[in-house]
């Protein structure tokens, strides 16, 4: 199973598959389940799949150090229509308020496809890293066109 850890330096970060040892570690999904249970990206047969190109989070200029480097893990729940939920959005983890900002205001228009369990779209919990480094980025968006960096990189 995968599961979604992505970095942001000045850019942004896309999913990488799990290793064997955190599927280990992920508790089975429960056989029968509500439209209102929210599973693990690790309990899922088919993960999100997001619409490209993504918005990638600015670098936040009005950090005090302008070359200040810093990351952010948020949490938040896709619907069964592939929408983040934006109630569920949660910072985790981060080195500055000014990249939370950053981060949550660039996700907050990513939609794709619903994961799934089967062929049932299911709504999941996701884990996203930003890495927020100072780095010119040729873009604002991410295409999918190439394989995913380390992780999300911020843009200026």
């Amino acid at each position: 199973m995968n599961r979604a850890a992505l970095t942001l330096v000045a850019g942004l970060a896309l999913a990488s598959a799990g290793s064997a040892s955190a599927a280990a570690q992920c508790p089975s999904p429960p056989e029968i389940f509500g439209k209102d249970a929210v599973l693990l990206s690790c309990q899922v047969t088919k993960p999100v799949e997001w619409n490209y190109p993504l918005r990638l989070p600015k670098y936040p200029f009005g950090v005090k150090d302008p070359t200040a480097e810093g990351n952010v893990l948020l949490s938040f729940i896709v619907d069964t229509a592939g929408q983040i939920e934006p109630a569920t959005i949660r910072v985790l983890r981060t080195t500055n308020d000014m990249y939370s900002i950053a981060a949550r205001t660039a996700i907050g228009n990513w939609r794709g496809k619903p994961a799934r369990m089967d062929a049932t779209p299911v709504r999941v919990y996701v884990q996203q890293e930003f890495l927020f480094r100072i780095r010119a980025a040729a873009s604002c968006e991410w295409t999918g066109a190439r394989e995913a960096p380390a992780g999300l990189l911020a843009c200026r």
